[in-house]
């Protein structure tokens, strides 16, 4: 983005009004969390590949998706005996049974987090 509106940007978020809408946010649960970008090859997840199932407390599916690649991991869609770890929220399903068929390590929301280095 130019100049322009980055300054715009950094005025709403920095104004009266930009706080009290960040504030109401917040207050009704909305988690506003930053991701380093690591360098390829060098986060706590270089290597791994992840699967996202179910509704998980801490993130949504994009964000959850954006911080395994940010650690340097890999998100995939569907289980396999490649898998290193499946990050199960609330209601999931046919790949949480799928991952204790394989033995696959199954992860809730805090200990994805504290594996990203969060907690």
């Amino acid at each position: 983005i130019g100049d322009i509106i980055a300054e715009s940007v950094h005025d709403w978020f920095t104004s009266d009004y930009g706080k009290h809408v960040i504030g109401g946010l917040v207050s009704v649960g909305v988690v506003m969390t930053t991701f380093q970008s690591s360098a390829v090859g060098d986060g706590p997840l270089t290597g791994k590949t992840l699967v996202v199932t179910g509704v998980l407390e801490s993130f949504t599916r994009q964000e959850a998706e954006a911080a395994i690649q940010n650690a340097g991991g890999r998100s995939s869609s569907s289980v396999s005996k490649k898998t290193d770890y499946v990050v199960a929220g609330d209601e999931a399903g046919s790949k949480l049974a799928k991952a204790k068929k394989l033995g696959v390590t199954i992860l809730d929301d805090s200990q994805f987090k504290q594996l990203l280095g969060m907690q």
